[in-house]
């Protein structure tokens, strides 16, 4: 039985390189093409030549192929940031973890008190003013503060050192450097977990006090001013600057630099990655007390009586 050859595509681009200007004698050898390039004066010789007809087809088959094929490396190139994403974020939530063991289970709040409030919003953490919970875990994440030049009145707004703008405080699909602590790109939910209480809904402030730990969100995907759920999508760009905390109806919560999927570490450690519809019917529509009360994400509805 004759053999069929065929050309591979990188084939054709060489073939295609020595139009009319070239010879070709080939022959088959087991699966292999092997090609040999002569001179008119030695013989065997055979003019080979496109046509148009067939440089179009082959170039319409390089564009279909194209059409195919970007679509899906864009989609493994989004997935592998969210993988990415995920291990950052994950690696912070490990952190506060790690904080919490040294300190008597304690959870830290989204940012330390002012020394000279006697309004109490920060789990009774008072001073350095401002210092928030990406500043604590520091040691624990390779992050040193040694040489930080410190804003004193508010340390959360300190610079970042240069060494550390593109590490695990950034998402790995967002384009902006992590300039400030403040702007960190993972947020902590405002309320119990990040430290508020909520008229008579005390603030969580240790581990154990959880009961539902595998659902409490303990940082977020975040992208400053991206707008509640309950208005819509959001439309934040790939360079809006983080949050170090966020709303629980999802005010600087990130939906977009994932598609329209967020990835939220959970009190346990553990990551998920849900869809913005999802999200919606997670977080709350407004805070109220009974919103709050009955939420478990971003609420209080998680903590032991």
């Amino acid at each position: 039985m004759q053999k069929t050859s065929r050309f591979t595509l990188i084939e054709l681009l060489v073939i295609m390189t020595h139009l009319c200007g070239n010879f070709v004698r080939y022959r088959l050898k087991t699966d292999n093409i092997k090609r040999n390039f002569l001179s008119p004066a030695r013989g065997q010789v055979k003019q080979y030549c496109f046509t148009l007809i067939e440089l179009l087809v082959v170039i319409a088959i390089i564009a279909i192929l194209a059409a195919m094929l970007l679509p899906a490396l864009g989609r493994v190139k989004d997935t592998s940031k969210i993988a990415t994403c995920s291990g950052n974020i994950k690696q912070l939530a490990m952190g506060i973890i790690s904080y919490g063991n040294d300190h008597k289970d304690f959870i830290l709040p989204k940012e330390s008190g002012a020394t000279s409030s006697s309004a109490r919003t920060d789990k009774d953490m008072m001073g350095p003013d401002y210092k928030s919970w990406n500043m604590f875990i520091a040691p624990y994440i390779g992050i040193n503060l040694d040489h930080v030049n410190i804003e004193v009145t508010a340390y959360r707004n300190s610079m970042v050192p240069v060494v550390y703008m593109k590490g695990i405080m950034k998402c790995p699909a967002s384009t902006k450097l992590v300039s400030a602590f403040t702007y960190v790109q993972y947020g902590m939910p405002k309320f119990n977990v990040g430290g508020e209480p909520y008229t008579a809904l005390p603030a969580i402030r240790t581990f154990s006090q959880a009961k539902m730990p595998g659902q409490m969100a303990l940082l977020l995907d975040a992208a400053q001013n991206a707008i509640k759920l309950a208005d819509g999508y959001d439309t934040t760009t790939p360079d809006t600057p983080g949050m170090y905390a966020v709303e629980p109806h999802g005010k600087d919560i990130s939906r977009r630099r994932h598609n329209g999927r967020t990835n939220i570490a959970m009190l346990d450690g553990h990551v998920e990655t849900i869809t913005e519809k999802v999200l919606q019917q997670k977080v709350i529509a407004s805070t109220t007390y009974a919103n709050l009360a009955n939420n478990v994400l971003v609420g209080f509805k998680g903590n032991k009586n």
